[in-house]
């Protein structure tokens, strides 16, 4: 088990993913969901996420590939609305959301 004053000194999480085109990144996250920009390194971005953290994409790293790709959830009591705003903007939908009763 960790030690109390250990955990105590982590502070805060930055996750990392690989993207192919940060501009695209910058839209979606910065412009399309109001992320704030915290970092622009040239190869490398990072936004801050409401209610904590940071996500971080870098150009050197690796993309996940379907089946196998990673997912972000982003929480919200208002999956609808949130959809509606990012197919008006132009977000690639693969589907509407749905309900997932193996996942409450």
């Amino acid at each position: 088990m960790i030690d109390e004053d250990v955990r105590n000194r982590l502070n805060g999480l930055i996750a990392f993913y690989g993207t192919e085109d940060l501009a695209s990144t910058k839209r979606f996250y910065g412009e399309w969901l109001g992320f704030p920009l915290l970092v622009d390194q040239g190869t490398c971005l990072l936004f801050g996420v409401p209610g904590g953290g940071s996500l971080g994409f870098c150009l050197h790293m690796k993309v996940a590939d379907p089946p196998h790709a990673l997912f972000i959830t982003y929480v919200t009591e208002d999956v609808d609305r949130v959809f509606s705003h990012l197919a008006a903007q132009g977000a690639s939908v693969i589907r509407e959301p749905t309900w997932n009763e193996a996942y409450v």
